[in-house]
């Protein structure tokens, strides 16, 4: 009888025993899924703040070398280009106006 007893609570211990194992396991596997989802998210956050951290050198880089080098060149293009040319315009216009002119008067 006292066998009986102790096969019987040695089974009754492995049954809790492999519950409780079982339910490890399925908190180990949360824990996983919870650390993945974390990692994921962190990942996700760590590529934001990169393509931030990125977009303001960019953005400082491109105010303070490109666009002045662009504003620059373009005032010499319109200095040596084209406002002679609109200058020789004008001239042409004036000139053309005042032969009309001399050409009604005569």
């Amino acid at each position: 009888m006292f066998c009986i007893f102790i096969i019987l609570v040695a089974l009754i211990s492995y049954r809790r025993l492999h519950k409780d194992v079982r339910r490890n396991i399925k908190d180990i596997q949360n824990f996983i899924s919870k650390s993945e989802n974390i990692k994921g998210d962190l990942l996700k956050q760590l590529a934001t703040d990169f393509s931030l951290e990125f977009s303001k050198v960019l953005s400082d880089s491109i105010n303070r070398s490109i666009l002045p080098g662009i504003d620059e060149a373009l005032n010499k293009i319109v200095q040596r280009d084209i406002s002679p040319n609109i200058k020789l315009m004008n001239d042409m216009i004036d000139n053309f106006t005042e032969e009309e002119l001399m050409e009604g008067i005569v």
